[in-house]
């Protein structure tokens, strides 16, 4: 996706199957959790994409749709855990 610091494309996403439907979440690897730790442009297009999903989710009632920054598959497997239990 286009943001003003760049072309920004999330790392990957996961999506958990639960019977009143699925939770979709778009991640981020990164070194840190903490984007202010982030160098260059980094920061900023990480920022651009959790205002984009945000968005995408606001205007489409997409209650489902989620955003994370992560800096593992532990993390990642916190977050589903996560939308699991919401």
């Amino acid at each position: 996706m286009p943001t003003p610091f760049g072309k920004y494309d999330p790392d990957w996403a996961g999506m958990v199957e639960l019977p009143d439907g699925g939770r979709y979440t778009g991640f981020e690897t990164k070194g840190t959790t903490n984007t202010a730790l982030l160098g260059g442009f980094q920061e900023p297009r990480t920022i651009a994409g959790q205002l984009d999903f945000t968005t995408v989710a606001e205007r489409l009632g997409l209650t489902d749709l989620k955003y994370a920054v992560v800096t593992d598959m532990s993390d990642a497997d916190g977050v589903l855990d996560d939308a699991i239990s919401a």
